[in-house]
This record gives structure tokens, C-alpha cells and sequence, in this order.
């Protein structure tokens, strides 16, 4: 990724932190390895370019979960917080596809993205249905525990 991209990426992420608070945003996160791999592979050049119903941080209304979802360049980041105690598990942002519900919709309503933590492999899913993030998660488990998926609705 070239250096001035690199610079305003940091700019960004410095003033989303102050809107959405600085427990949300790390700048020192992996995210920069992430964005140059994205934007270099090219996947989501043809996404959905009005991301805006979904980016902010929603809440797991019965939980500590959270999701953050930004929107940089066009291209949709979404960070998860797992429900651990006392506070949330941050997986850190990832890249992630944006959906319309058709081809030739222009406005965001879904997203795929996925992390790697060594001992399992999670596939996360989320849209809008009536103003709220449905967020599937499909954990495929790297050890002899058996596979699951979780189903939450999370809240602005």
C-alpha cells in the first residue's frame, strides 16, 4: 500500500475514534496488513457504494457483544467484540464484502467477512432486517471440538 494512503487511513481512523470512542478503533491493529491485501485483491470492487445503514457500532442487547462497522474508501471493515468477562473479546477488524439484496441495488443491507485464530475459523454474516444487524457466525473448530453457529440481533 502506498505511503499516503497509509497516512490518511490513520487520519480516518483517528477521527471515527472520536466519534464512536477510542475503545473502538485501534490504529495499530493488523488492520493496515488487512486494507493493502484488500484493496489489492480487487473482490469488492463492484460492492454496494451506500454502506451507511450499516456502519456504526451495534450493540448485543442481552451481552458485552458488540460489532463496529466502518466504511473506508469505499470498502466495509467490520470489527467484532465477543461476550467475555468482565470485557468484550476483541477480534480485531477485518475486511469484509458488502451486499445489496439485488444486482442492481447500490445500497449495502448485508456483509460477509472472516477471522483466523489459530484454533478455529469463524465465517461471519450479518443484514438488516427492520433496523437491526442479524450477525450469523459459523465457527469451524481446529481441534476435536465440534463445529457451531451462533445467531444474534444487535442494536444501534
Amino acid at each position: 500500500m502506498n505511503k499516503k494512503l497509509s497516512i490518511l487511513f490513520l487520519i480516518f481512523l483517528f477521527i471515527v475514534s472520536t466519534m464512536v470512542g477510542a475503545q473502538d478503533i485501534d490504529p495499530v491493529d493488523s488492520m493496515m496488513k488487512n486494507l493493502a491485501e484488500t484493496l489489492d485483491s480487487g473482490v469488492i470492487k463492484s460492492a454496494p457504494t451506500t454502506q451507511s445503514q450499516l456502519v456504526g457500532t451495534w450493540y448485543d442487547p442481552n451481552s458485552n457483544a458488540k460489532i463496529v462497522i466502518i466504511s473506508f474508501l469505499g470498502n466495509l471493515y467490520v470489527r467484532v467484540y465477543g461476550a467475555c468477562s468482565p470485557t468484550p473479546c476483541d477480534w480485531g477488524y477485518s475486511p469484509a464484502i458488502a451486499y445489496a439484496t439485488t444486482v442492481s441495488n447500490n445500497v449495502a443491507t448485508g456483509f460477509t467477512t472472516d477471522y483466523d485464530h489459530g484454533f478455529a475459523t469463524r465465517i461471519v454474516t450479518g443484514k438488516l432486517v427492520s433496523g437491526r444487524l442479524v450477525v450469523d457466525i459459523f465457527t469451524v473448530m481446529n481441534d476435536s471440538r465440534k463445529n457451531y453457529y451462533t445467531t444474534k440481533t444487535y442494536t444501534k
